[in-house]
């Protein structure tokens, strides 16, 4: 079975607060349970990290039988403050989740290599200060 491309889109850029909605590789959007040609029946998401969200559970639900393998890749975040600020990780961790996205040429590349669906997660509240690096 060859995975989904899936992206997230606009439903209105213009809007004061844009809504997102899920669409396939045939210009359907989803509905909250499938695929519709209706744009008007689609999902409305308030934000792409929701929307995102909900494609990779699309995908994860699309999988058929494959074994998960998962892997850890480090990413740091360096922050810069005055010396008497007291920087809270789970403040930094809250940023991050509401101002980074991971963007990937699935469009491009596919969902992974060989056929297999790679699905990045990113748990920024398992944030932890680093020391001496």
């Amino acid at each position: 079975m060859i995975p989904k491309l899936l992206k997230v889109v606009p439903v209105d850029e213009d809007a004061p607060f844009p809504r997102y909605v899920i669409e396939d590789q045939a210009d359907q959007v989803w509905n909250g349970t499938t695929f519709v040609s209706d744009r008007t029946q689609g999902q409305l998401f308030a934000d792409t990290n929701e929307a995102c969200h909900a494609l990779q559970n699309i995908l994860r639900s699309d999988t058929g039988g494959r074994v998960l393998y998962r892997f850890k890749v480090p990413v740091m975040v360096e922050v810069y403050a005055d010396p008497v600020s007291i920087v809270n990780p789970l403040d930094i961790a809250a940023w991050l989740s509401k101002t980074s996205h991971l963007q990937m040429a699935t469009n491009e590349n596919g969902v992974g290599p060989d056929n297999f669906v790679v699905l990045p997660v990113i748990n920024w509240h398992l944030i932890e200060s680093v020391k001496g690096e």
